[in-house]
């Protein structure tokens, strides 16, 4: 498996139509405009620990329809893109309508990120986290944004400005993205960190159990 940095999704089944309809309206207003178009939002729910909160969100068609034009002849698939972001609520800072997504850009094909983070506290600086799966659940890149920057509480920071080089036989049968928040670091110095195993139990129950992350040192993240 290929790492480089910042995350997917699996078929949720949500419940709760006030949350599908306050995370429809954020895609309405924050994910890219192509993706936001053709989604749908599934909606939050908690993990099965109570630990954290699962958000999931429906895309585009699976592949590089309308993104490559040679692919336009193609045969697509019926399989939606779904991009899963993890809210730890103990985090000073987490991810809102969060995705990577594969994109057509200046040079080449790319994934970029989606949605943004919004800090619940004051923050000097965060790390997230992004993993991409394939349509079987496998996981294909590992890709990440770190920045140092100070940011209010309730103020937010884009993800969707952060790329990263794609490669296009992977992103044909890029699926699920997952996204969460790895460290953050509060004005009195203090790091804050997220524990990983809840998030890996978590990528789990919607990916299944041979789901893997990635582990520590992120030695091929960008």
């Amino acid at each position: 498996m290929r790492s480089i940095f910042l995350i997917g999704v699996a078929a949720l089944a949500f419940s709760a139509p006030r949350a599908e309809s306050q995370v429809a309206g954020a895609v309405a207003q924050g994910l890219d405009v192509a993706e936001a178009s053709s989604g749908e939002a599934y909606g939050c729910r908690p993990s099965a620990d109570g630990t954290l909160e699962i958000c999931a969100i429906r895309g585009r068609p699976v592949g590089l329809h309308g993104i490559f034009p040679k692919y336009a002849e193609g045969k697509p698939s019926s399989l939606l893109r779904r991009h899963i972001y993890i809210v730890d609520p103990s985090a000073p800072v987490r991810p809102d309508r969060a995705g990577v997504h594969a994109v057509d850009g200046k040079r080449s094909l790319e994934y970029r990120g989606l949605g943004e983070v919004r800090a619940v506290e004051p923050i000097l600086a965060w790390h997230a986290r992004g993993l991409v799966y394939d349509a079987f659940g496998d996981r294909l890149v590992t890709v990440g944004v770190r920045k140092a920057e100070d940011l209010a509480a309730g103020s937010t920071a884009s993800l969707s400005d952060s790329s990263w080089r794609a490669i296009e036989a992977e992103a044909t049968v890029a699926r699920t993205s997952v996204v969460y928040m790895v460290r953050a670091i509060r004005p009195d110095g203090s790091i804050w960190q997220a524990d990983l195993l809840p998030i890996l139990a978590a990528i789990r129950e919607e990916l299944g159990s041979s789901a893997e992350m990635e582990g520590e040192g992120d030695p091929a993240e960008e």
